[in-house]
């Protein structure tokens, strides 16, 4: 009964259609992996760019399973994302479609519930992070075991910075951005302490690049929000927790319209406004990345995949998150986590469970870190003082690091997994975001309908 419920609950809540199973067809010696985060055409996209990083790390990951046993193959494939991955899992479950591997994200726990995913015999309770693995397993039973991890951190661009007369290009204030506001000196355009610090910066900016009638006259700004579908709600959410606030609380409650939020969004709302023109409503969060890149705003806030992914020209540094004045709390967003789970209709259960050891593996794990900037899930290598070296981009790796190993950090998760009519409700988010960040309406428009709408969807 309990599966039958939770079966059915799950094609009401992700709306898919059954689909008809896929079939055989890859042979007794190869495993299908649903992937995330790697590269299912590393092969071709190392011969364009043989410095990639994520397909260099596809295929470390890939020679040495295939090193460790002799025979077997891998067949990656890509899923998608958000609520297009987690469509196509409950579509694979119901169809018994052939993947033995698959990557779970802030749902995995209902699969777990409703018997989906197999157990994953071994010990890795005392292998892997306690953050991370007792986030979906016990002491006894492993259900889904995470690969890597990362959080957010604040990138600062130098070159903008100092084309813009903030900095000296010692780093240090120019005499011109200290007289603009007092307290300015106090000030570390590179490394803001707060959130109001880095928009005093970016207002700067604004400043030398509007002319007296408010337009701009360049195409250089401060900081751009991220607007995009899918990403939008992760990034926004390191505001919030900075804030004291959230999507959600400890009941499950949407807490969209709260005190802490409104914060959060006002300062975002001020940050969007120093963007540079016409960057709102981008395709992809990659072109927000290359507008840092082309040294056209001075911050952005992101995961590992800028630093890992900047060109040479970019000259950059990184700090932990800012804090806002008054409130002081240190948080984070606890993402790009892959948690692989077994489905419990694979037939390749065993050969599965060999591709998870080798993910864990030290090689790998350090691979992880050194190519692909990602913090590693085995507690031993987290631990391990070889990664704290610039071998292993350990300026760059250490922000996002700190939210792990810090204690002066809290309320450190993932994005809250609402039980149902989940597309619903960000897609109420969508329309918020489209409204105040691309479009820049006031969010004190929207903020009450939006949360009173995306309340509504849980609670129907």
């Amino acid at each position: 009964m309990k599966k039958l419920f939770l079966f059915l609950v799950s094609v009401l809540l992700f709306a898919c259609p059954i689909l008809s199973g896929c079939g055989g067809g890859v042979g007794a010696d190869t495993i299908v992996v649903w992937q995330a985060g790697l590269d299912p055409n590393y092969k071709a996209t190392l011969v364009q760019n043989p410095y990639n990083g994520t397909a260099l790390f596809t295929k470390k990951i890939i020679d040495k399973f295939e090193t460790d046993n002799p025979g077997k193959k891998v067949m990656l494939k890509f899923q998608g994302w958000g609520e297009g991955l987690n469509q196509a899992i409950t579509n694979a479950i119901i169809s018994k479609e052939e993947v033995d591997l698959m990557p779970g994200e802030v749902y995995v726990q209902m699969l777990i519930d409703g018997d989906f995913f197999a157990e994953i015999p071994g010990d890795y309770k005392n292998i892997i992070a306690p953050f991370l693995y007792d986030k979906y397993n016990t002491p006894t039973k492993t259900y889904a075991v995470p690969a890597y991890t990362s959080s957010f951190a604040l990138y600062a661009n130098r070159t903008t910075l100092t084309v813009s007369g903030v900095i000296k290009s010692n780093g240090d204030n120019t005499q011109a951005f200290n007289d603009s506001k007092p307290g300015n000196e106090n000030i570390e355009p590179l490394s803001p302490a707060t959130m109001e610090d880095m928009l005093t910066v970016c207002e700067f900016i604004k400043d030398k690049y509007y002319d007296v009638s408010g337009n701009r006259n360049g195409n250089t700004g401060g900081m751009i929000i991220n607007d995009i579908k899918l990403d939008s709600h992760w990034r926004a959410l390191a505001f919030l927790r900075q804030a004291g606030g959230d999507f959600a609380d400890a009941q499950g409650n949407v807490t969209l319209d709260s005190p802490a939020n409104r914060k959060a969004f006002a300062m975002m709302q001020a940050l969007n406004a120093t963007a540079p023109r016409n960057s709102s409503g981008s395709t992809y969060t990659n072109n927000i990345f290359d507008y840092f890149y082309s040294d056209k705003t001075a911050y952005i806030l992101d995961g590992g995949a800028v630093a890992m992914q900047a060109p040479s020209s970019c000259d950059f540094v990184v700090s932990e998150l800012p804090v806002f004045e008054g409130v002081n709390i240190k948080s984070n967003v606890v993402v790009g986590t892959v948690y692989y789970s077994i489905p419990a209709h694979s037939k390749k259960q065993e050969l599965a469970k060999k591709f998870i050891d080798v993910l864990l593996s030290d090689e790998i794990q350090k691979a992880a870190v050194q190519i692909d900037y990602r913090i590693p899930a085995v507690k031993s290598v987290l631990d391990d003082p070889e990664i704290r070296t610039e071998e292993y981009n350990y300026s760059v790796i250490k922000s996002y690091m700190a939210p792990f190993i810090d204690s002066g950090y809290q309320d450190v998760k993932t994005l809250h997994a609402f039980s149902k009519n989940i597309s619903l409700i960000w897609d109420e988010w969508d329309s918020f975001v489209l409204s105040v960040f691309t479009q820049g309406n006031s969010f004190l428009n929207y903020i009450v309908q939006a949360h009173n709408n995306m309340a509504g969807f849980l609670n129907q």
